[in-house]
């Protein structure tokens, strides 16, 4: 994870930093780190590639490999699912323990459609709850600027991350995407872009380091040798 997160490091900073729409490795590796980040292991907390989302409606395989990934993940807590299509980010996920599908969306309702002909795509039986959140730009918070889209999909996928102690109902969970959806202004968009900036610099710098040690190490041996 962290030699992975290095090597696309100053890419990621530079996204961000740029404020430029954000591309798979940046969504993906920062969802990663925010999960890390609060001490969540991946049983916890599973994180569905987007590669894999988005090939969904136009190959089986896809479609087969999600499934068995939910099946086998039904003793998590939260498995966050980013969608990408048309150009635009979303996040679609799943709480196993409380049999509910919810999806967000900064630009509503621009994936309603493409989001529940994925849960009947993953969940064909209607095993689980629906749970539709309005998304008319009052409940939810909706985005500004254009690039902004994958900026939201994290603020959303951290806040789940962050509540995910307290979701023991569906009230509960309503209530704290209530108090989340309230605090995204265009003041606190910028402090969690900072904030996300700040963990992926310290993330690239401490495997800067590892792989300097690492190395010298190694030049040492050979030395030796």
């Amino acid at each position: 994870m962290t030699t992975f997160v290095s090597s696309y490091g100053t890419e990621i900073l530079g996204i961000l930093e740029r404020k430029m729409r954000l591309n798979d490795t940046t969504v993906m590796q920062v969802l990663y780190l925010l999960r890390d980040l609060h001490g969540h292991r991946e049983r916890e907390i599973r994180i569905i590639d987007s590669h894999y989302v988005v090939l969904a409606c136009e190959q089986r395989r896809a479609v087969e490999e999600i499934r068995r990934l939910l099946s086998d993940d039904l003793d998590s807590e939260l498995i966050l699912m980013p969608v990408f299509r048309d150009a635009h980010w979303s996040l679609l996920f799943f709480a196993p323990h409380l049999g509910v599908y919810m999806h967000l969306d900064s630009c509503a309702p621009y994936h309603a459609s493409y989001s529940k002909h994925l849960v009947t795509l993953f969940d064909p039986e209607y095993r689980y709850t629906r749970l539709v959140i309005p998304s008319n730009g009052t409940e939810l918070s909706q985005q500004v600027s254009s690039w902004e889209c994958g900026l939201f999909l994290l603020m959303n996928a951290y806040m789940m991350i962050v509540a995910l102690p307290y979701m023991k109902s569906n009230q509960t969970l309503i209530a704290h995407l209530t108090q989340h959806m309230a605090s995204i202004s265009e003041t606190n968009r910028p402090l969690f872009t900072r904030k996300v900036i700040k963990i992926v610099r310290r993330e690239v710098a401490a495997a800067t380091k590892t792989a300097a040690a690492a190395a010298a190490a190694a030049a040492a041996a050979d030395t030796i040798l």
